[in-house]
């Protein structure tokens, strides 16, 4: 068994662990606090979870201190370069293994909107992969026939400082559980939003992204941070990569500005 220690409850960094999870026996150590509480249901079906309050090497017990997530980064960045070359065919894309009930409690949800598609306005750190408010605004303006839906945590449950980001005419729904969310993603099955754990969340429950990115610079190296084509080898990739700072044309496959 290999045993992965989460340093923190960020969320697209823990569903970095699970491909691997799938590929072979894991067991994940998860700090022990209500953020990772919330967190570890995506591994429910995938590995066995434990919560301690150890700190292997040099890993911060704060697990949510944005400034301390490298450990589950460095073991995607392995996931998507290195399995392969080891031998490993098998998917890198993140993947939440849903149940009958989860679903079709989703589909109920999803039933009273026309057309649904998930957006995420910002993450709630605002960084560099922050998308302009006013491009999100004019993409979701442009398409009245799509309803956005956006999921995230309210001030009470926010993990850091909370940003309150949207823009008029997305819905927007606060504190579900994870494993709530992800199955709503699998039904209404479409993303469009900045490279955040939403977006992870997306194809790990099967659906395709859109994701809005900065241009690429040293400190957002697209080999580093993308999906690229050795990771799909279970099919097609569901994810395409736009650079926010190019013309809007064609710019969603099926939300288009």
């Amino acid at each position: 068994m290999i045993d992965l220690y989460s340093s923190s409850s960020n969320l697209g960094d823990n569903l970095g662990l699970t491909p691997l999870c799938l590929a072979t026996r894991c067991r994940v150590h998860m700090y022990d606090d209500v953020g990772c509480r919330g967190v570890a249901p995506i591994f429910d079906g995938v590995a066995e979870v434990v919560f301690d309050n150890g700190k292997p090497g040099g890993e911060s017990p704060k697990s949510n201190d944005p400034t301390h997530i490298y450990a589950p980064t460095t073991i995607r960045h392995l996931i998507h370069h290195r399995m392969w070359t080891s031998g490993w065919r098998t998917s890198a894309i993140p993947r939440v293994v849903l149940k009958p009930e989860e679903l079709a409690k989703a589909r109920g949800f999803v039933a009273d909107f026309r057309s649904p598609c998930i957006i995420k306005c910002s993450p709630q750190v605002t960084d560099q992969r922050t998308p302009p408010r006013d491009l999100l605004a004019r993409l979701v303006k442009a398409n009245p026939d799509t309803t956005f839906l956006q999921f995230g945590l309210s001030k009470a449950h926010a993990k850091y400082n909370f940003a309150d980001v949207t823009v008029p005419g997305v819905q927007t729904f606060y504190d579900l559980p994870i494993r709530e969310q992800a199955a709503i993603y699998a039904v209404v099955g479409q993303y469009v939003g900045p490279d955040t754990g939403d977006y992870h969340l997306m194809l790990a429950a099967g659906g395709s992204c859109d994701v809005l990115v900065p241009p690429e610079s040293p400190t957002y190296a697209y080999a580093f941070f993308h999906y690229n084509d050795d990771c799909w080898t279970d099919g097609p990739s569901r994810v395409r990569y736009h650079d926010w700072t190019e013309p809007l044309r064609n710019f969603i496959t099926r939300v288009t500005p």
